[in-house]
C-alpha cells in the first residue's frame, strides 16, 4: 500500500466569497471514507472505480486529504456541476482491495444571512428537467395549487416546503425508496431524504423556482467517534438573491425544528457531490448516474455492485 498526501483545499468554481462566511455554529471532523472493491471476476479485463472527493465550499473547510490505494489513480472533475472523483482504472484487476481517502473538515452552519451562497451560476442548470425530477404540466398544476395566495419565490418555496413535509414520511419501507423519483414520492407519500427533495425540487422547478441537490453524510449530533450512516442529501433554492438551504427529511424527524431546517443547514453533516444525472470524468459507460456518494465502478464497460463504502468519523478536540 502506498498513502500520498495531497494536502489540498479543492475548491468550487461556482462559490462566491470565502469558506468563513457563515456565522453560526462550527464542528471540525476527521473523516475516512473506505471503498472496498470485491470479488472482481477472474477473467475480468478492466475495473475502472470512481469515488467521490469532498470539497471546501462556503460552509465547509477540507484540509489534510491523503489517499491510501494500492493502485494508480488520478484526480478528476466532472463538467457540469464541478463534483471531483478519484478515478483509477486498470487491466487484469486485483480480486479484493480498499481505497481509503482521509481527510479533515470544519463543517460550519449555514444559516446565517450574510454567510448566504448569492452565486447565481446554478440558476440555470438548477431550472432543468431531468431523469427523475420531471417538467411537466402535471407536476406544474400541482404546483401551482399549492403556491396559490403566495407571492414572490421565498413565499412559495416555504408552501411548497409546508406542503412537502405534510405529504411526505419518512418511511424506507417497500419498494421504490431511496431513488429520489417525484413520480414514487408523489404516488406513495413516504421515502427517505432523497425522495423528499426530488419531490420539493420537481415542485420548485416546474414554478420557475431554481432549485438543486446536493448529498454527502450526516454526522451524529453527539460529538465522539464512530461511523456514519448510508448518506445524507438536502437541497437549496434560489430567492432572487442567494441559495436557500432546506432539510425536509431532518425537519420530517424532528418537528420541533421544522422552522428551522427552512433557511439552515446544521453543521452535522458533510457534502460531497451536487447534482443528478451526472456524467463523470472520464465519461463512464454505464449511463447518467442517478447520484453519487457511493463509489461507483465498472468491469469491462458493465457496472459492477461489488462496491462499497464504510465512512468513520472522529471529533476534533
Amino acid at each position: 500500500m502506498r498513502q500520498i498526501l495531497i494536502c489540498l483545499l479543492i475548491g468550487l468554481t461556482w462559490t462566491c466569497g470565502t469558506a468563513s462566511a457563515a456565522n453560526g455554529a462550527t464542528r471540525s471532523v476527521d473523516l475516512r471514507y473506505v471503498a472496498h472493491v470485491e470479488a472482481v471476476p477472474p477473467d475480468a479485463a478492466r475495473l475502472a472505480l470512481w469515488i467521490p472527493l469532498p470539497q471546501t465550499d462556503l460552509f465547509q473547510e477540507i484540509s489534510d486529504l491523503a489517499v491510501t490505494c494500492p493502485l494508480p489513480y488520478e484526480i478528476t472533475t466532472e463538467e457540469v456541476y464541478g463534483n471531483k472523483t478519484l478515478y483509477l482504472e486498470t487491466e487484469d484487476p486485483p480480486a479484493d482491495f480498499d481505497v481509503e481517502i482521509a481527510f479533515s473538515v470544519t463543517r460550519r452552519e449555514n444559516g446565517a444571512p450574510a454567510g448566504r451562497n448569492r452565486d447565481a451560476a446554478l440558476v440555470e442548470l438548477a431550472l432543468q428537467s431531468q431523469t427523475l425530477i420531471p417538467l411537466s404540466e402535471e407536476v406544474r398544476k400541482r404546483a401551482e395549487e399549492i403556491v396559490a395566495g403566495h407571492d414572490g419565490a421565498a413565499a412559495q418555496a416555504r408552501a411548497l416546503y409546508d406542503h412537502t413535509l405534510n405529504h411526505m414520511a419518512y418511511d424506507k419501507s417497500g419498494a421504490g425508496w431511496g431513488r429520489g423519483d417525484y413520480r414514487h414520492a408523489c404516488d406513495v407519500g413516504r421515502g427517505n431524504c432523497t425522495d423528499f427533495h426530488s419531490y420539493f425540487i420537481a415542485l420548485c422547478r416546474n414554478i420557475g423556482i431554481p432549485a438543486y441537490f446536493e448529498i454527502g453524510v450526516s454526522l451524529p449530533a453527539e460529538r465522539g467517534e464512530g461511523k456514519t450512516g448510508g448518506y445524507h442529501c438536502w437541497a437549496y433554492f434560489w430567492d432572487g438573491e442567494a441559495w436557500v438551504p432546506v432539510d425536509i427529511s431532518e425537519a420530517d424527524k424532528h418537528p420541533d425544528r421544522a422552522a428551522y431546517f427552512f433557511g439552515a443547514h446544521d453543521e452535522n453533516r458533510v457534502a460531497f457531490t451536487k447534482g443528478r444525472d451526472l456524467i463523470l470524468r472520464p465519461a463512464q459507460a454505464g449511463g447518467p448516474l442517478n447520484f453519487l456518494i457511493h463509489p461507483y465502478a465498472e468491469v469491462d464497460g458493465n457496472v459492477y455492485l461489488g462496491v462499497s463504502k464504510e465512512v468513520f468519523y472522529e471529533d476534533g478536540t
